[in-house]
């Protein structure tokens, strides 16, 4: 008879390297599967996707007002006007989605500090307009993105389908 397979996950995170190890126990024996990337390689990709974002945002009608907004230690990713809305956009970009989706790491805690540091943003700069929060997930295939857009993502159930077929 044989035992049961069971998987251990964790993620590692330090000056040389970012990534996930899984610890696969089976019949006594333990297999490790890992996906590690240096921390240049991941900074790179992340870039790459805030750029990919900026552009989308731009030929969706969005006039870019601040990249990188930091308030003590949160930063927001992009802030942007839509029509008479000010959109506060936080980018996710993966490697993969075999771990999840990239927005799923957009948790309570960090909607929450993003929300305080727009505040602050409408504050210092004399904004009186509607906001609206909204999370980017980016993925790579094959070298090319796939860009998501998660309209109104603090406020709303986040709806979670397949239609992720935006490619840049």
């Amino acid at each position: 008879m044989h035992k049961p397979a069971y998987f251990s996950r964790k993620r590692f995170v330090n000056s040389q390297a970012t990534g996930i190890a899984v610890e696969i126990f089976f019949e006594g024996s333990v297999y490790i599967a890992s996906e590690f990337t240096s921390m240049a390689e991941h900074n790179e990709l992340g870039t790459r996707g805030e750029n990919a974002a900026v552009e989308f945002l731009q030929q969706n009608g969005h006039e870019i007002l601040a990249r990188n907004y930091k308030h003590g230690k949160v930063e927001i990713d992009i802030v942007s006007k839509e029509e008479s809305l000010t959109v506060f956009s936080e980018v996710k970009t993966r490697s993969t989605d075999y771990f999840g989706y990239p927005e799923e790491s957009v948790d309570k805690k960090k909607r929450k500090k993003i929300k305080r540091a727009a505040e602050e943003y409408m504050f210092e700069n004399n904004l009186e307009t509607e906001v609206r929060f909204d999370i980017i997930s980016i993925t790579t295939t094959n070298g090319n993105l796939k860009i998501y857009h998660i309209k109104d993502a603090f406020f709303n159930e986040m709806e979670l389908d397949d239609d992720r077929s935006e490619t840049w």
